[in-house]
């Protein structure tokens, strides 16, 4: 059973919650969460359980100071528009997460927004995301043209696709570049003359040629 006296404490600023492999019930959580108007920090682990976690729009309406929502392995379903009422969010992570709809345009009204966490998410980026003009760190299950226009961003994780070359040497601020590449093309980074660290992943060394795509880097 969730501790529903945490409730009672309404000076918490940061709770973590690994919910074991039993599935919880939403209701509780909701009652739990509503107690806590000062929470700053929430990470809630339920990668064991899975559980049905459909209690975004009272986490936004109940936790109104959140400035880190860290969500991982549930079943979301979906991301409800009252997750942009969250304003003061600097991390938002729905990583693992079951994700049914596109993520809802009022993401842009997080202008806060440093760090956005989607790692095994398959759900897409909505247009307004570019008002998020402090985004500098992503990680997103799959690309979109929609990451061409974050231009702010210096650390990036993505599945690549065949259509990245086309945008891609347009994030020339990324300081940090990890690629999850099913086959060729490469995509070109010759023109990511600000690149730190480049991790390649899901080929074999064989198959990663020494072409123009690395050609240019500095260091």
């Amino acid at each position: 059973q969730l501790p529903v006296a945490i409730g009672q404490l309404t000076q918490l600023t940061s709770l973590t919650l690994g919910l074991g492999s039993n599935k919880v019930n939403p209701a509780e959580m909701i009652s739990m969460l509503q107690g806590l108007p000062s929470l700053l920090y929430l990470y809630l682990d339920c990668k064991e359980s899975q559980t049905e976690l459909h209690c975004l729009s009272t986490i936004a309406r109940s936790c109104p100071a959140l400035m880190h929502l860290d969500i991982a392995g549930a079943d979301l379903e979906n991301v409800p528009a009252e997750i942009g009422d969250l304003r003061r969010l600097t991390h938002l992570s729905l990583r693992h997460c079951d994700i049914f709809d596109d993520l809802p345009d009022s993401l842009s009204k997080l202008t806060n927004l440093r760090e956005l966490d989607l790692d095994n998410v398959l759900c897409e980026l909505p247009e307004g995301l570019t008002a998020c003009k402090q985004l500098t760190s992503l990680r997103v299950g799959f690309d979109t043209p929609t990451l061409s226009t974050l231009r702010c961003l210096r650390s990036l994780s993505v599945w690549a696709s065949d259509s990245m070359t086309e945008y891609w040497t347009q994030l020339t601020a990324l300081t940090h570049l990890c690629l999850y590449m099913r086959s060729t093309p490469y995509p070109e980074i010759a023109g990511l003359t600000c690149l730190r660290r480049v991790e390649i992943l899901g080929l074999d060394l064989p198959e990663l040629p020494s072409g123009a795509y690395i050609r240019g880097l500095t260091s």
